[in-house]
C-alpha cells in the first residue's frame, strides 16, 4: 500500500507542476468530454453507420456498457476510496465535485474500453481514440478527482473489458447473420 502512496503522491506532484490557465481550460474540456461516456457515445454511433466497421461499434458499446458495471456497481462500491479533493486541504477544483468514491476510474475505465475496440477495428482511428482516452484519464488526475493509481486501474479495467467483448466478438462473429 505504500508503494501505491508512493507512486500517488510522485505523479501528482508531476501533474501540478504544470498547472496554469491554459492546461486548466484544457483539462477541463477533455474531463467534460469524458462526462458520462458521451464522447465515446458519439464515436459508437459514427461507427455504427459504417458497414465494414459496424460489429466493432456494437463491441464497443457492449465494451463501454460492461466497464460502467463493473466500474459503478462493483467496485467503486466496494473501495469507497475517498476522493483526493476530500483528503487534502487546500485543493482549489476547477470542476464541480463527482459524486461518489475515487477508486477506480470510471472516465478511464469507459475511455480505454472504447478506444481499445476502436483500435481494434482501424488502427489510425484507434490511434487518436486512445490519445484522447489518455487525455481525458489525466485530466481526472489533474483536476485532482482521481489518484493516479484509480486512473491506472480504470485504464486496465477498461482495456480487459474491451479485450473480453473482441474475444466474445470473434468466436460469435460466424454464428450471427450480417445486417445487410
Amino acid at each position: 500500500m505504500e508503494f501505491i502512496e508512493q507512486f500517488d503522491q510522485t505523479i501528482f506532484q508531476l501533474v501540478s507542476s504544470w498547472s496554469c490557465p491554459f492546461a486548466d481550460r484544457i483539462f477541463t474540456f477533455f474531463s467534460a468530454i469524458g462526462d458520462f461516456g458521451l464522447i465515446w457515445l458519439f464515436f459508437i454511433f459514427c461507427v455504427l453507420f459504417s458497414r465494414k466497421y459496424r460489429y466493432y461499434g456494437v463491441t464497443a458499446l457492449v465494451a463501454l456498457a460492461l466497464s460502467m458495471v463493473v466500474v459503478h456497481l462493483l467496485l467503486k462500491p466496494g473501495f469507497a476510496r475517498p476522493r483526493p479533493f476530500e483528503l487534502y486541504e487546500g485543493l482549489e477544483l476547477l470542476i464541480a465535485p463527482p459524486f461518489g468514491s475515487s477508486f477506480p476510474s470510471g472516465h478511464a475505465a469507459s475511455s480505454f474500453a472504447v478506444a481499445s475496440c476502436l483500435f481494434a477495428a482501424n488502427r489510425k482511428l484507434g490511434g487518436y481514440a486512445l490519445v484522447i482516452a489518455a487525455i481525458i484519464s489525466l485530466s481526472r488526475i489533474y483536476l485532482f478527482v482521481h489518484f493516479p493509481s484509480d486512473v491506472l486501474a480504470g485504464a486496465v479495467i477498461g482495456a480487459l473489458c474491451a479485450l473480453l467483448m473482441l474475444v466474445v466478438k470473434k468466436f460469435t462473429l460466424n454464428r450471427i447473420p450480417r445486417l445487410r
